[in-house]
């Protein structure tokens, strides 16, 4: 910083204006705005201000000015840095988001950051952040799912498919959306879900609240809501089996599940059929080994077309 120079004519008139007793109030305002004591205690503000004023008397008032720019400039910088500390403690938590899905034949194990466990059936995919936030749990399915949810009562934990959202605080369930037929599947296990479709015609909404051993089918297509009561743990065995498991289910339960691990097509020609009930495990095996099990228990045919991935089953 130059020392005040009279010879200098743009010195001189910065200080003649810098000494001039309104360009000072104000000066002296700013400071009594932007200290860090406590404004109430006047007398130590006005012997820090005069303290100063002594102290840079020599090099003229525009090193004051200078000064006061300097100050309030690092105040600046530390509240932009404690304002990004915050942004990032707040909006991190979100900040990446996962993708996981699977193909055929396959399945995957995963494990929440909030201790949630899930089982991500074939085909299917779950998208959800790195880190869940700290005031609720979202997610979003495409497929089949059982989730054993972590309890945390402050964070509700939400999955979403297409419009409608399940959300449960702690508890145990299956979702499965059967992307065929444009049936959405809830089975409860344990605790309790709150089931909510929001319809796109108007801002009404459908909300039910299951209770375990029920099973709540959405058809996004006709828009039928419908509950029944089911055998949740014998009908969710597969969340227990690297593979899929039936035990005693009729065969209007079991193609869809058929449909998505084998990612085929599967036609039944006659109603009768359907309710058929059968009990077998499926891992490694083709669909024609899965096909001549059936036949063993029951008098099926079927066309196989390999070409289109597609299969009709019939009796004669």
């Amino acid at each position: 910083m130059k020392r005040y120079n009279k010879s200098n004519p743009h010195l001189s008139k910065r200080h003649k204006i810098l000494d001039h007793p309104s360009v000072f109030e104000q000066m002296d305002g700013q400071w009594n705005m932007g200290h860090g004591y406590d404004p109430t205690d006047s007398q130590e503000r006005d012997r820090t201000w005069a303290l100063i004023l002594r102290q840079l008397k020599p090099y003229g008032s525009n090193r004051v000015i200078v000064l006061k720019y300097v100050a309030v400039a690092a105040a600046a910088i530390c509240l932009l840095f404690l304002g990004a500390v915050v942004y990032q403690a707040r909006f991190s938590e979100s900040k990446y988001i996962n993708t996981v899905s699977t193909g055929k034949l396959d399945f995957k194990n995963l494990l929440l950051d909030d201790g949630t466990e899930v089982k991500l059936g074939a085909n299917s995919e779950l998208v959800y952040p790195e880190r869940f936030s700290s005031k609720k749990r979202d997610l979003v399915l495409n497929g089949q799912a059982f989730f054993n949810v972590a309890k945390d009562a402050s964070r509700p934990f939400t999955i979403s498919v297409k419009d409608v959202k399940i959300t449960a605080l702690g508890t145990s369930f299956e979702i499965f959306y059967d992307k065929q037929r444009n049936l959405l599947e809830t089975t409860l296990l344990t605790g309790k879900v709150r089931v909510t479709q929001q319809h796109s015609e108007s801002a009404a909404e459908t909300v039910y609240t299951m209770r375990p051993n029920e099973r709540l089918t959405i058809d996004f297509k006709t828009g039928k809501f419908s509950v029944q009561e089911k055998n949740a743990d014998r009908y969710l065995s597969w969340r227990n089996y690297d593979g899929l498991a039936f035990e005693n289910e009729q065969l209007i339960d079991i193609i869809p599940r058929l449909e998505t691990w084998y990612g085929i097509k599967i036609s039944v020609q006659s109603a009768k059929l359907l309710q058929e009930r059968f009990t077998f495990k499926v891992k490694n095996e083709t669909f024609a080994e899965v096909l001549h099990l059936m036949q063993q228990t029951t008098f099926i045919h079927y066309r196989y077309d390999q070409a289109n991935q597609s299969v009709s089953i019939f009796t004669q």
